[in-house]
């Protein structure tokens, strides 16, 4: 595919929840091989909502959501897992499994009705680790990693999967400073070095105005309450709002470069309205008023 040519893309989409109204109404975007995106905005404003549906986990109330030309809402979950792996948060119940078990869980989209692994997977897990530097740590439990070694064995999980789209939902939520630079470091590499379109969702602005190709700002549209916790994100939901529940979309989505929304008054400077911070663009991050 040409470095030019969208891997993901976003149609007139509209999100929502049952009794709750449209969360976006009307999104259109598109994600390149080679960028890494990082997802930007308040707690409770959407930024989980619409990870959803990129994973393909929610079905859009209208519009739809594409990877490689493929409507996902038209794809099982085997389908889906082909083309979009994911990293949450949640730290991996996985203490009794060695660092290359984790990482192998990620082919079980390859690897047919019995689950066995080939030559190919083998070689597949194994460049993985290579790629998050832990091809030294295969056969350690992973109970016995750090947060930042953990979370890289998850980022290689989702390499082994071989999927155009990566989504990171907070994936330095539990890190510390250089662990959090280390990952983002490692995840705008391999965006670039495997042509992969990586969204990751973060609060840690000034890093990821160094690091991400591009922004996606979630910000407020209307004065309605923020969204109360949404459900998991990989549970499967197929919500649609009912005409008579439509009312304005809470969040709007703004994309742009770092540059571009570092001085845009609509951009960075607005994704907090209300609240006692400014954007300071020489900081490159949030202070206090």
């Amino acid at each position: 595919m040409s470095e030019s040519t969208p891997i993901l893309r976003l149609d007139n989409l509209t999100l929502g929840y049952p009794g709750r109204g449209d969360v976006f109404r009307d999104l259109s975007a598109e994600l390149r091989p080679g960028e890494l995106v990082a997802l930007l905005g308040a707690n409770g404003s959407g930024k989980s909502t619409l990870l959803k549906a990129l994973a393909g986990n929610l079905r859009p109330a209208a519009g739809s959501v594409t990877v490689n030309g493929r409507a996902l809402q038209s794809l099982n979950a085997m389908e889906r897992a082909r083309l979009v792996s994911i990293v949450t948060t949640d730290k991996a119940a996985a203490g009794g499994l060695t660092v290359e078990e984790l990482a192998a869980m990620g082919r079980y989209p390859h690897t047919g009705r019995l689950g066995r692994h080939s030559a190919a997977d083998r070689q597949a897990v194994a460049e993985a680790l290579r790629a998050v530097g832990l091809e030294n740590f295969a056969g350690r439990l992973s109970a016995n990693l750090s947060d930042g070694e953990r979370q890289k064995a998850m980022i290689a999980r989702a390499l082994a999967q071989d999927t155009p789209v990566m989504l990171l939902d907070e994936p330095t939520a539990f890190l510390d400073a250089a662990s959090r630079i280390e990952t983002l470091s490692l995840l705008r590499d391999l965006a670039a070095s495997r042509s992969k379109a990586i969204i990751l969702s973060t609060h840690d602005i000034a890093p990821a105005l160094r690091l991400a190709s591009r922004l996606w700002l979630v910000k407020p549209a209307s004065p309605r309450a923020p969204l109360p916790e949404s459900p998991s994100f990989h549970s499967p939901s197929c919500a649609r709002r009912k005409p008579s529940e439509a009312s304005a979309p809470l969040s709007t989505l703004v994309e742009g470069t770092p540059a571009e929304l570092s001085a845009s008054p609509g951009g960075l400077p607005s994704l907090f309205p209300g609240r006692p911070v400014g954007f300071s663009p020489e900081a490159g991050d949030f202070l206090p008023l």
